[in-house]
């Protein structure tokens, strides 16, 4: 797993920089429990989650043993267990349960309203990044090369 600076694609952040960057985010938010295994085992989660498979999720860490893959990485997520149960739910049930159906209008009212806040968030965070863009023109001196500089 490559981690790539963000100013400069072409370069993999070395090891070292990205542990110090780490020790630094975990005292930030005073969270000194967090591994790094922790990260990549919510990566792998949230992979699968999204839609990723075993297979892909697998290939995305760099394992090449299933037992290791399920048994560090496949964990049971509630709130996905019960969307697809509702998705089954809505696909094989019949809806004559008023009650029901809307007690699923209004959760679903409210993911709507969850992903509209996150949607906002995001669109605040890209419109900052998109202000300091090209602010500092040194270049990373925490990278180095994956390789060798096309003259």
């Amino acid at each position: 797993m490559h981690f790539h600076a963000v100013r400069h694609l072409e370069r993999v952040l070395n090891p070292t920089t990205i542990q110090r960057q780490f020790r630094t985010a975990r005292k930030r938010i005073n969270h000194e429990d967090v591994t790094f295994h922790s990260l990549r085992a919510t990566h792998a989660t949230i992979f699968m989650v999204q839609g990723g498979t075993l297979r892909e999720t697998m290939d995305e860490l760099g394992h090449v043993d299933v037992d290791v893959a399920v048994r560090c990485y496949q964990r049971v997520v509630p709130r996905h267990r019960r969307d697809v149960v509702e998705r089954l739910a809505l696909e094989y049930l019949p809806a004559e349960d008023s009650a029901g159906i809307k007690a699923q209008i209004a959760q679903k009212e409210e993911e709507i309203d969850q992903l509209r806040q996150t949607v906002a968030g995001l669109r605040k965070n890209w419109k900052s990044s998109k202000t300091t863009e090209g602010n500092e023109t040194r270049p990373d001196r925490h990278t180095h090369k994956t390789e060798k500089p096309k003259y």
